[in-house]
């Protein structure tokens, strides 16, 4: 892989910066599951009486989509942040972005 010859003057990252970034990723994913889910189930639940309008859909989609990216991006980044480098190669980020 090309790396710039700017990015070659830096110094290595510690690995507690990884570790903090893991952290932090999996913070954001954790709290991302929680709202949307909390989103989802007072749109399909409570909101159940009320007609359907074109902005409720538009929320339910949102939602669902931020729940799947957090459950397939967020892992992959975290896990790669506890190595300190992309474990999953160049085919699984292809794989998983179509």
């Amino acid at each position: 892989m090309y790396v710039s010859d700017y990015w070659k003057q830096f110094g290595v990252i510690e690995f507690k910066w990884h570790y903090l970034n893991a952290f932090v990723y999996g913070s954001i994913g954790l709290l991302s599951l929680i709202t949307n889910s909390m989103v989802l189930f007072y749109i399909l639940r409570i909101k159940k009486k009320t007609n359907r309008t074109n902005g409720i859909i538009f929320l339910i989609n949102l939602a669902i989509a931020d729940i799947f990216k957090v459950m397939i991006n967020l892992p992959m980044t975290a896990i790669s942040s506890f190595y300190g480098k992309w474990i999953f190669e160049q085919k699984g980020i292809f794989e998983i972005s179509i």
